[in-house]
């Protein structure tokens, strides 16, 4: 179900959009130069931002008919909704994954190479999750009308790099200091888990 929902969304060429936009970030970071911990902190509302549009765009990569067809083949209509944050996490994780190993490559000595890859994947994976779990509530069949689902997904985004934690996150990586990173991802995972979940249940009870 998961390479359908991938073949799925490659054929629709939305994600043309977010990963044009990650890729445009990614080019920046680069060019205006850094220590690798510093480009895991510019990179991470590009994740953030990237994580909450792909998850919208798979949420509403099919029309409902569709939707009830794959949601019969994958058990139900909440496993659908699940399988399909698993997509994006998959989609996303991959490209997040490579670019790490180039920050690492590319980033300017004040860190191990194997440092800065571990810290850069754990930031960006942890911008993902967040931006799945902010995307998973927002689309078909949770919320059907497309511009509030854009206008919730941009206040989220920007509510998500306003909040404090993250604010010192950003300040510690600019320090160089990596111990707030394992508390990100923490709380990262913990919250599109109970995202994920939480949407699961409605679009259980929405379906019936």
């Amino acid at each position: 179900m998961i390479v359908f929902t991938v073949r799925l969304v490659l054929r629709s060429m939305r994600w043309v959009g977010p990963f044009l936009v990650l890729l445009i970030w990614v080019v920046l970071a680069i060019g205006a130069g850094g220590t690798g911990l510093e480009f895991a902190s510019v990179l991470f509302p590009a994740y953030v931002i990237v994580g909450t549009w792909l998850t919208i765009i798979t949420g509403n990569v099919d029309d409902d008919a569709h939707r009830d067809l794959l949601a019969a083949a994958a058990g139900s209509a909440s496993r659908l909704h699940v399988l399909r944050s698993t997509t994006v996490l998959v989609m996303t994780g991959t490209i997040a994954l490579a670019v790490a190993v180039v920050v690492a490559v590319v980033a300017q000595p004040g860190q191990s190479t194997l440092t800065v890859l571990v810290v850069a994947a754990s930031v960006s994976i942890s911008g993902l999750l967040i931006g799945i779990g902010i995307g998973t509530l927002l689309h078909r069949p949770l919320l059907r009308h497309r511009g509030l689902s854009l206008l919730l997904a941009t206040g989220g985004c920007i509510v998500v790099m306003l909040l404090a934690p993250i604010q010192s996150v950003h300040r510690s990586l600019n320090n160089g200091d990596t111990n707030t990173t394992w508390l990100l991802f923490t709380a990262a995972l913990a919250w599109a888990a109970a995202s994920v979940l939480a949407a699961s249940q409605l679009t259980d009870r929405r379906s019936k």
